[in-house]
């Protein structure tokens, strides 16, 4: 193995232990030194003229005092989504590959459609938004929905659009759906002159 090869079969090891620490439920661990370093040099100043005591003694005092500033936390829907394709990737599949069916033109109208009907719980506001009448726009995000592979928890039809249509709620669940969801509806408000999205998005919300 060369120098090249081994360089690629560690990147590979390297993508690999990141992927699977998200995808196993594991929790993310951040020592934050510059943050703790930013609040000492911030309150050190303040204590020390409020106080009367020479500042080199309160930068001291904080420093062994204040603790370091260690926290966890779940990792995002997006970072999870990305490793479980990056995985796959990995072990030889193709995570993209699509079954034969019906192609969605335009996927980024259908995520603005989705995050304005989602955010406003208001289906003929957001019909009328994206020029359709509502039984065409809950048709074509029933459509959506199977492109994105959300299907109704029951086995459904999958003519049965209605069904496809009710399980996208489930949708608003998922952080990297609904913030990728959210800037394709920002940039279709903007892109069509519309209202100031916020503006719209209180005045139709239910």
């Amino acid at each position: 193995m060369n120098i090249s090869e081994r360089q690629r079969h560690h990147q590979k090891l390297k993508c690999e232990v990141w992927a699977e620490r998200r995808i196993d439920g594991g929790v993310e661990v951040k020592k934050l030194d510059g943050l703790r370093q930013y609040a000492l040099d911030k309150l050190a100043p303040n204590l020390a003229k409020e106080l009367n005591i020479d500042l080199e003694i309160i930068k001291k005092s904080l420093n062994e005092h204040m603790p370091d500033f260690v926290f966890e936390s779940k990792y995002s829907d997006l970072e999870i989504n990305v490793a479980s394709v990056l995985l796959s990737y990995l072990r030889g599949k193709d995570p993209f590959k699509k079954k034969p069916g019906r192609r969605i033109v335009n996927k980024e109208r259908y995520y603005a459609a989705l995050y304005a009907w989602l955010i406003t719980n208001n289906i003929a506001a957001t019909a009328k938004l994206f020029g359709k009448d509502i039984s065409s726009f809950k048709r074509d995000m029933g459509n959506f929905a199977k492109s994105i592979d959300v299907h109704p928890s029951n086995n459904s039809d999958s003519n049965n659009y209605g069904a496809y249509f009710d399980a996208l709620r489930c949708v608003i669940n998922n952080r990297g759906i609904m913030e990728m969801s959210k800037y394709c509806f920002i940039d279709y408000m903007a892109q069509n002159h519309l209202d100031k999205w916020e503006d719209w998005i209180s005045s139709k919300t239910k």
